[in-house]
């Protein structure tokens, strides 16, 4: 629950009013004097966070604190929306976030248990939540529709006519979710055990041709005409260094102006039915 007096009691210590607080945040008077009167009782992320810099302090401080949910904390709740979301790892949410890959690292850990308002105030807003269900002070009700596009899904098996142009190819189309920004995504139906045991049989893939690869990168490369599946070790100059995903370990070198590049994984849904 928000906690009013303490808002009062650091408009107080900084001898303002509500008027006065607006002239020198974003946030309009209207929604300082709902807050000061107990009419709002969950403030959106990026108010809390306008307060909380203003004023210097952290965004849970603006919480009551005892009514944290039994065994929650930003770490379960960060690996829990990594699942739902289908991030593969911390890389990836850097690079979509625009949060430093340490930062997530050391909250996944544990070593961080009370992150800095503005790391708070992008995972709120990347993950479409409030800060105060972030921190455990709300329950999260994933509601993903305000976040779906839809892209089409095609075999694995007919990757080269999707790729080629035939729209024929494509199974269905399904709604996904979190930061698709791509219009030209597309995703593959994993229907065979060939990229085990990364990823398995009845998966689908998420790919994005419009984001940079990045080392750790599950990447979709044309080669020789041949597709295939590969992580990317790093890269030196116009030369990627790969492994290929598969049971058996197979390092590659690929020029850039020598393959075709369709994308980087950036969702995994598993067992999709």
């Amino acid at each position: 629950m928000f906690l009013v007096k303490k808002l009062v009691d650091l408009i107080a210590l900084h001898n303002l009013n509500a008027l006065s607080l607006s002239q020198q945040t974003n946030i309009d008077s209207s929604t300082i004097l709902r807050l000061i009167n107990g009419n709002t009782r969950s403030p959106r992320a990026d108010t809390i966070n306008e307060l909380a810099e203003f004023f210097g302090v952290s965004p849970d401080e603006f919480y009551d604190k005892s009514e944290v949910l039994d065994s929650v904390n930003i770490k379960n709740i960060l690996d829990r929306m990594l699942k739902v979301s289908g991030i593969l790892n911390t890389t990836k949410l850097s690079s979509l976030s625009g949060i430093p890959k340490s930062n997530l690292d050391r909250i996944l850990t544990g070593v961080t248990v009370n992150p800095n308002s503005n790391t708070l105030h992008k995972l709120a807003e990347f993950f479409k939540i409030k800060v105060s269900q972030l921190l455990g002070l709300e329950p999260i009700e994933l509601k993903l529709e305000d976040s779906l596009k839809s892209v089409p899904v095609i075999a694995m098996d007919n990757i080269h006519t999707w790729l080629d142009g035939n729209l024929r190819c494509i199974l269905k189309y399904i709604n996904v979710s979190f930061n698709c920004q791509s219009l030209s995504s597309f995703a593959i139906l994993i229907n065979n055990k060939s990229l085990e045991p990364k990823f398995k049989q009845n998966s689908i893939l998420l790919i994005n041709n419009e984001v940079r690869p990045e080392i750790g990168d599950y990447l979709v490369v044309r080669d020789d005409d041949k597709i295939g599946f590969y992580v990317l070790n790093s890269m030196e100059h116009d030369v990627l260094l790969c492994r290929k995903i598969a049971l058996e370990k197979i390092n590659c070198k690929f020029y850039k102006n020598e393959v075709q590049f369709f994308g980087v994984v950036i969702q995994e849904i598993i067992n999709y039915k």
